[in-house]
């Protein structure tokens, strides 16, 4: 029995030992393969003497490098390739063969001159992989272009990634940097490229060319030229409620909502509703339409809106009701725990009590301009809504609140 143990023991090592050898085999003869196809797609040297405008060189250049590593001036004693440019036209001198070609020629015609196939490029995906009629590799070998689309993994996600080659390599690892993507504002599943995620998350990704689906929205994003590392894209904000065009010039921002005062209309907007009015004034306890002068303060307090305008009128709308003119414009006006202070430029100091009244506290001695700054900030938030300020336009998102 003890020697059927040890036999079964020797198998075991014996097939341990030859699964190694055959990972080993397989990775020597990749890297014999790569060093193989090196040597076979390495290409000769070539001088290139260019007459032409400076906005076509690199079309020249990189179109005949997909043939030739090219030297600029010519080494003595390389073959050369002349390339002059007259009249729309490209005139090519090689070996005492000169032919002329468009701009959209130029790849076939240096083919047939040189009498030479593309270079191939040796593509490596780096933590990811490159697929090709529903099959996937960890390497590839491509021909030669000054742009070249590589479909890539990642994760279980496609993403065509633009690979655009530097001189003078035969092997590239792609992609050459990834992008932290973030997706944020929701819970609940989404599509990334025709695959299904939960959000929010949180991912790297090559540069490229992405497609979100989640509700109704279909949103394209090009990240192929993205310069940061980090890209957060925000669903909320993705359900557009209602986009209003007028000038935003003063917001209150009230405890019961939030008043967007502008030109031609102004806005009401409350965790219920979304109000589109002409009135100077609105909230939720009532509105001002014909007053002197535009409002510059408002303040709630206790289910009561504390409100004062450019001409020194003080109003309420709520449940107390107090209102009186000072004469003129407010110089200063301060809130404090239990009061409003106003300064007037008729140099008289009041004094309005939350719990009701209006004193008259003396006179203003110091002329310090001290108003609460109303001018639009770009966004606010409530508890169901998201506001965005543009120039003359505002846009109202709904939150997805789960």
């Amino acid at each position: 029995m003890g020697t059927g143990k040890n036999k079964r023991n020797f198998r075991s090592k014996r097939q341990i030992a030859s699964s190694s050898f055959s990972s080993w085999r397989r990775t020597l003869f990749l890297f014999c393969f790569i060093l193989i196809n090196l040597s076979i797609f390495s290409a000769d040297r070539i001088g290139l003497v260019y007459n032409g405008p400076k906005f076509y060189f690199n079309d020249v250049l990189y179109t005949l490098y997909g043939y030739y590593d090219v030297s600029i001036p010519p080494i003595t004693n390389e073959d050369k390739i002349e390339v002059s440019y007259k009249n729309n036209l490209f005139y090519i001198n090689y070996k005492g063969n000169e032919v002329s070609c468009k701009l959209n020629e130029l790849n076939d015609t240096f083919s047939k001159l040189l009498n030479r196939s593309l270079k191939s490029l040796i593509i490596i995906p780096d933590r990811s992989y490159i697929t090709k009629n529903d099959a996937t590799s960890t390497v590839s070998f491509e021909l030669w272009n000054k742009k070249m689309k590589i479909p890539l993994l990642v994760n279980n996600i496609k993403y065509d990634y633009f690979l655009y080659p530097p001189l003078g390599k035969r092997l590239v690892h792609v992609p050459d940097r990834w992008i932290n993507l973030k997706i944020l504002g929701i819970k609940d599943t989404i599509k990334l490229n025709g695959k299904k995620l939960i959000a929010p998350l949180n991912l790297n990704i090559p540069p490229s060319i992405i497609n979100i689906e989640y509700g109704m929205v279909n949103q394209k994003i090009d990240l192929t030229d993205y310069s940061s590392n980090t890209y957060v894209l925000n669903l909320q904000k993705q359900n557009l409620y209602k986009s209003i065009n007028t000038k935003i010039l003063n917001v209150f921002n009230l405890n019961s909502g939030i008043f967007l005062y502008g030109i031609p209309n102004s806005l009401w907007i409350s965790n219920g509703e979304v109000k589109l009015t002409e009135d100077k004034f609105y909230c939720n306890y009532g509105e001002l339409k014909n007053i002197s002068g535009n409002v510059i303060f408002a303040y709630e307090k206790d289910n009561t809106v504390y409100i004062i305008s450019s001409s020194g009128k003080f109003f309420t709308l709520g449940t107390k009701n107090i209102s009186k003119d000072f004469g003129r414009s407010p110089l200063s006006i301060k809130v404090y725990k239990n009061y409003i202070e106003i300064k007037t430029f008729k140099l008289e100091t009041y004094r309005v009590n939350f719990d009701g009244g209006i004193y008259k506290e003396g006179n203003v001695y110091n002329l310090f301009l001290d108003i609460p700054d109303t001018k639009p900030k770009k966004s606010y938030e409530t508890n169901k809504y998201i506001v965005e300020i543009n120039d003359n336009k505002v846009f109202i998102y709904k939150k997805n609140i789960n």
